[in-house]
């Protein structure tokens, strides 16, 4: 407890632990991926020459932005006297919680990968370059915080033909800014309006609606219905259309994962009979699909989460987008419907 006192109050979190390299490890024999020293403390193998690649993003600096070593993070639920921090360093210890979240869904990905899948981080979405030589990002887990930066390079990445599969509850909701010089975050939940979109932080949704979240990836987590008759889950997703391709091979009515508090879509009717609609008519998307969906409820309101197919315009990338975290747990991945939809997802991406 002393420890933890000493840290908080030299602004650990802020400052950072100030780590030196005590050792250097060569990776040039390992191909990319992400591997772990003593099966706990990972680290990445990039290789960005890979050409046609399938490459996996590695949300670290998510991660980061979650993470409350030294007392403080970017959620207020998981800070000191429910205070938000406005800058984090990277240099502290990490999250190992969130690593081993993930590491089921990444042991399995690497179980499948060949020589044209790649991976990087989330901070390496700062620049194209990272990317030029990708056809498919597969982007997961706690993906919330994205930088003007970082969005611009999806952007590019979308209107070049690249594709994506994202399979996340809180995909860009919010605009952080990573200062790289100093190896640091900083976020404000409620941002000064008066700055340049690229200087402002905050909630995607509260900029102009240019610039929501929405209008890049098709769905967000913001999305919510008032209703008279709030429906319960299903315990999963219901398919509507089995002739999709992502669901070849599959023979069940519902794909069991927990959709509690997911991403969310906007539908024409929250009160639809049978299935829901999707409301296309601010996005104005060439694809917006519905594949499967569950009801969901967020604050005493409806949501509808989806797996969905969207494509901004004809010759622009295409997204499979799987609206839950849990699609990661270990439960899911070991469940043969589960990896088999998110290889077949892959597989239509590519083709």
């Amino acid at each position: 407890m002393q420890f933890q006192d000493t840290i908080y109050k030299n602004k650990i979190y802020e400052k950072g632990y100030g780590f030196s390299n005590k050792c250097i490890y060569n990776t040039s024999k390992l191909k990319s991926g992400i591997y772990f020293f003593g099966n706990v403390v990972p680290f990445l193998v990039k290789d960005t020459s890979i050409i046609k690649a399938k490459t996996v993003v590695f949300p670290f600096a998510n991660m980061m932005a979650s993470n409350n070593d030294g007392g403080k993070s970017f959620d207020k639920f998981n800070s000191s006297n429910l205070e938000c921090a406005e800058f984090l360093s990277s240099n502290r210890r990490v999250n190992l919680y969130r690593f081993l979240v993930e590491k089921p869904f990444l042991n399995w990905i690497d179980s499948i990968a060949n020589k044209d899948y790649n991976f990087i981080s989330d901070l390496d979405l700062e620049n194209y370059k990272s990317i030029k030589n990708s056809d498919i990002l597969i982007m997961h887990g706690n993906f919330s915080f994205i930088s003007y930066n970082q969005r611009n390079t999806l952007e590019k990445f979308q209107n070049r033909n690249g594709s994506s599969l994202i399979i996340s509850s809180d995909f860009m909701k919010n605009k952080f800014n990573i200062i790289h010089e100093s190896r640091k975050f900083q976020f404000k939940a409620y941002g000064d309006t008066t700055y340049k979109i690229e200087n402002r932080l905050g909630l995607w949704n509260n900029f102009e609606p240019s610039n929501h979240n929405t209008n890049l990836i098709g769905c967000s987590s913001e999305i919510s219905y008032t209703s008279n008759n709030l429906k319960s889950s299903y315990g999963g997703y219901k398919i509507i259309d089995f002739s999709h391709p992502i669901f070849k091979g599959i023979h069940s009515n519902v794909i069991k994962v927990n959709t509690k508090n997911s991403n969310s879509i906007a539908v024409e009717h929250i009160n639809f009979e049978q299935y829901p609609i999707p409301d296309n008519s601010n996005l104005n998307f060439y694809k917006n699909q519905i594949l499967a969906f569950d009801y969901s409820i967020y604050y005493n309101k409806q949501t509808i989460t989806s797996i969905s197919f969207f494509q901004r315009k004809e010759n622009s990338g295409k997204i499979i987008f799987i609206g839950t975290d849990n699609w990661l747990s270990f439960e899911s991945v070991t469940d043969g419907n589960i990896k088999l939809i998110t290889k077949n997802a892959i597989d239509f991406l590519k083709n």
